[in-house]
């Protein structure tokens, strides 16, 4: 009886990533995340595939780096900056051990703001405020406008 050792896993294939933005839950509004998706490679050297090794790099606001091995595709990579580039790497593991790469680009949504800082009072008087704050996080992309609400001691409007 012959026996063969097996061989490094092919990659994998159609490697794709889906943007996911702030919409999916309160939770998720601080960061952006994306959803990796693949198929199995074509030649998985004579074992069977254990495992995925999935990479996420950021191309181009920090050395960012999120990694993880699962089982099966999908794999969900949070915690990311909005509207940033990334390379996503993807390789398949068996017996024998770790395949090449498939990388690919992908560039996650703009997100929601976070709120301007406490506003300053900076003067008052009986016909206007002018107020200061320290702009927000963007989200990735520039804050267009600001929204001032008002309260007085009766209700909106007041002042």
């Amino acid at each position: 009886q012959v026996s063969t050792e097996p061989d490094l896993p092919g990659q994998p294939q159609e490697v794709a990533c889906d943007l996911w933005g702030y919409h999916l839950s309160p939770e998720m509004a601080e960061h952006a995340s994306l959803c990796v998706t693949w198929k199995p490679p074509e030649d998985e050297g004579g074992a069977s595939v254990l495992e995925y090794l999935v990479k996420v790099e950021s191309l181009d606001k920090t050395a960012q780096v999120s990694e993880m091995s699962i089982a099966s595709s999908p794999a969900w990579i949070s915690g990311l900056f909005g509207n940033s580039l990334y390379r996503v790497s993807v390789a398949a593991r068996n017996a024998a051990g770790l395949g090449d790469f498939v990388e690919i680009q992908a560039q996650t949504a703009v997100l929601r703001p976070q709120a301007p800082r406490e506003p300053e009072l900076c003067s008052a008087d009986a016909e206007a405020v002018l107020l200061r704050w320290s702009p927000p996080d963007d989200g990735g992309a520039p804050v267009l406008n600001y929204v001032v609400q008002v309260a007085g001691p009766q209700g909106e409007g007041d002042l």
